[in-house]
């Protein structure tokens, strides 16, 4: 128990100095986590539970799209009004049984990270149900991911060259590590004929609206 206590401990520590480090050359509108409800107090505390091993899962059952509808409007308030994000189910209408705080980290995450590079054309987040799970695609076609970056975009400790455009934070590595914990998956794509696709696969319980 100590040592895990001590390991944790050490990890947020360093986790805190990158996260400093970072913020030193990021755009205004980079994620703003003081100024939305999954602040960097979270991320610290859920990875504090990831590492110790007690992230727990409070599930709830909930309609996925008035969901996204309340999280655009949570969204809103830290991102550029320019910024057109537009949610699209392919499917139909469905409820979900998952956690809707974790689901919250995962995705205001990743439109976050999308938003603070978009060049004007709309960020995508089409969702289904897919293989006795709920399937989230969040896709920016105007901003690109070099091969190098991309490798290692989950990567918790990494860093890049402050000339680079791309300058990891703690998020991404974070939702991995949730979805992890539930038996889920997230991957990363980018190219420049279509941009860069984050697909996110997490298990849950689902019912068709009659």
């Amino acid at each position: 128990m100590r040592i895990t206590i001590i390991k944790t401990t050490i990890v947020c520590i360093c986790l805190l100095t990158s996260f400093l480090l970072q913020a030193i050359d990021r755009p205004a509108y980079k994620f703003n986590y003081q100024g939305t409800e999954h602040s960097y107090n979270f991320f610290m505390l859920t990875l504090s539970q990831i590492e110790s091993g007690n992230l727990v899962f409070e599930r709830e059952t909930f309609e996925i799209s008035q969901y996204f509808d309340n999280l655009l409007v949570k969204i809103r308030k830290t991102i550029r009004p320019n910024v057109n994000i537009r949610f699209r189910p392919t499917n139909g209408m469905f409820k979900v049984k998952l956690d809707p705080e974790k689901l919250d980290c995962i995705v205001s995450t990743l439109l976050n990270y999308f938003a603070s590079y978009n060049n004007g054309k709309a960020i995508t987040v089409d969702y289904s149900i897919h293989d006795g799970g709920l399937m989230v695609v969040v896709s920016d076609p105007t901003f690109v991911i070099e091969n190098e970056g991309l490798s290692r975009i989950f990567d918790l400790f990494d860093n890049f060259d402050r000339s680079s455009k791309y300058i990891p934070g703690i998020g991404l590595p974070i939702c991995k590590a949730i979805l992890s914990k539930n038996n889920g998956k997230i991957i990363a794509n980018s190219d420049p004929a279509n941009g860069t696709v984050f697909s996110f696969w997490i298990p849950c319980e689902t019912f068709y609206e009659s």
